[in-house]
């Protein structure tokens, strides 16, 4: 059955070119087809660049690094035509010209390459001939259970290619021709085709769990909490860990992409009401920062593997004054993002069996959970909501809402605090749902000894300053929690000053009443007092919470009568009434 599904897909540039709607391109399962389409927003595999390009380092001189394809005029416009790219993406680019040129004099198309300098425009033979010896390159499987399994590449770097070709021409102000234009879009329609077939074969020829998936409440929790109580492994720092976890807790709130995420900065920080609210400065999709937004995040006390404010906190209490500049500035270091999908797969593979099995995900070798899967853990979670406007959910994503979003460029703040009070885990329909963050008195907040709770208090932007008694408070809040899953040899236990120097102020903040409430700490607790302003406030889950309120309270007078319709219990309670 594999052998009959990869031969249905052979590859042929012409056809490709001529035709999107053949039938041979069609018999494939609508399933496969989605899971392929998937695989290209996900992340792709890192070695596959490297794979195809092994050699090319090693060959690249520096007469290469400055030819990259494009003409030796320094005009302004051909600086502005090579710099509209990060220096990154550029140098992958300029590495991937220097392939298409090798692959033209290795391969009979010499005339293509003038002076060391792949020509332009291109010609449409040679494009079609790359792209078909793409389609047959292999790679290894690394996460397969049969060492040495090998698999094609991923239709997102295949995308890559075209937008390297693209850009190739733009440097040069000339228009992609037609024809090549074309091939290319067939090209990627087909290649999608082909790769969900081999998804689609018995046994699969592509990897199907490598995709990234949402995880339930359950899953979410249980893999937060499993960073928390992680140790790191050899080769790995306890600051990748206390990292990690500071990520996946804003991540899922922010609805971002990790390479956003990470980059976000402490003076995009406001509080606004009883939230706080954070901002990714530009998206993927929005790189002037037009669409950009103070999101509003928060607390999650009764959850607080999951709270952004706790991570946070201590992420703040725990910078020494000595740190580097950079490190007040940016919540993540650029060691931290530089590693972080190595240091996330690495956690994933080690989870334990049994974790593995209790987040029911799959029993593949390697989990199909990325550093995508917050963004799409929220955004499904969003989804579910009878409360949330799918477009509200797009503009939190940072996405693009068509005409409407040329002036409704994002959410009212009413909507974007329920979106934030269902992100941070905070029960939809309850009376938990208005839940507020752990806070202090006013007047005690006054008398907080701030400069000596927060060693980089001077460091830090002056706007993070009124965030810095809902982190204390948080942190006393949870105190308790984190002697039972903050391991002992953490380095913030010798940080944070309220766990050490300034112990004696922890132990009278911590102090609570003969019915176990804190006595300085409000909010956390349903029923609570609260000196905060509420935000996020839903008609919807008040009316629901009354309901259910008023079905518990029906229950206990007259029994478990719900079990029908709503005419069948109210004949019920007549009833019942009449007899008394």
């Amino acid at each position: 059955m594999a052998t009959e599904a990869s031969a249905t897909f052979v590859f042929s540039p012409i056809v490709a070119m001529q035709t999107r709607s053949s039938s041979k391109f069609r018999r494939i399962s609508s399933s496969g087809q989605r899971a392929a389409v998937a695989s290209i927003d996900d992340e792709s595999d890192s070695e596959e660049d490297s794979e195809i390009e092994e050699d090319e380092e090693n060959s690249s001189s520096a007469s290469e690094n400055a030819d990259s394809g494009s003409n030796s005029d320094d005009s302004f416009g051909t600086s502005v035509a090579k710099k509209r790219l990060s220096k990154d993406v550029r140098k992958s680019y300029n590495s991937r010209i220097r392939a298409i040129k090798r692959f033209a004099i290795r391969n009979g198309f010499s005339t293509s390459v003038v002076n060391g300098v792949l020509k332009c425009p291109l010609s449409l033979e040679l494009v079609t001939a790359y792209f078909k010896h793409l389609s047959e390159v292999m790679i290894k499987w690394t996460k397969h259970a049969i060492s040495g399994t090998m698999k094609n590449l991923a239709p997102g770097t295949i995308n890559r290619v075209a937008a390297v070709i693209k850009d190739f021409y733009r440097q040069q102000y000339k228009e992609v021709e037609p024809p090549i234009h074309t091939f290319l879009s067939n090209f990627n329609r087909w290649y999608i085709l082909f790769i969900s077939a081999k998804m689609s074969a018995d046994p699969p020829e592509y990897p199907v769990d490598a995709l990234s998936v949402p995880l339930g409440d359950v899953a979410w929790k249980l893999l937060l909490l499993r960073v928390w109580q992680a140790r790191p492994t050899p080769g790995h720092t306890w600051a990748s860990i206390n990292h990690l976890r500071t990520f996946l807790n804003m991540a899922k709130p922010l609805l971002g992409r990790q390479e956003r995420v990470t980059r976000v900065h402490y003076q995009y920080m406001r509080w606004k009401k009883d939230a706080l609210g954070a901002k990714i400065p530009t998206t993927k999709s929005d790189q002037a920062g037009k669409l950009s937004y103070l999101k509003l995040l928060y607390a999650s006390p009764e959850d607080p593997e999951t709270c952004v404010m706790l991570s946070l906190a201590l992420e703040v209490c725990s910078k020494s004054r000595f740190d580097n500049l950079n490190s007040f500035q940016t919540v993540f270091s650029s060691t931290f993002r530089n590693s972080l999908y190595a240091n996330f797969r690495a956690f994933i593979d080690n989870l334990a069996d049994e974790d593995k099995a209790a987040m029911q995900v799959g029993t593949c070798k390697s989990l199909p959970i990325t550093l995508h899967t917050p963004k799409r853990t929220g955004s499904v979670l969003l989804h579910s909501s009878e409360t949330v406007q799918w477009d509200h959910c797009k503009q939190r994503a940072d996405h693009a809402i068509d005409n409407e979003g040329s002036y409704v460029i994002h959410p009212s703040e009413q909507a974007d605090g329920i979106m934030g009070r269902i992100l941070a885990g905070l029960e939809f329909g309850s009376q938990k749902f208005e839940l507020q963050t752990p806070h202090f008195d006013p007047h005690l907040v006054s008398s907080l000894p701030m400069e000596r709770l927060i060693p980089g208090y001077g460091k830090f932007p002056e706007q993070l300053r009124e965030l810095y008694p809902y982190f204390i408070a948080n942190i006393v809040f949870h105190f308790e929690w984190l002697k039972k899953n903050l391991p002992s040899d953490s380095p913030e236990w010798a940080s944070v000053p309220l766990f050490t120097t300034e112990r004696d102020l922890l132990t009278h903040l911590s102090a609570k009443d003969e019915l176990g409430n804190f006595v300085h700490i409000f909010g956390g607790k349903v029923g609570v007092k609260s000196f905060l302003p509420l935000s996020g406030k839903s008609l919807v889950s008040e009316d629901h919470a009354t309901f259910t309120s008023c079905i518990a309270a029906a229950n206990l007078k007259y029994g478990n009568i719900f079990l029908g319709s709503t005419r069948t219990a109210w004949e019920k309670m007549t009833k019942h009434d009449a007899a008394l």
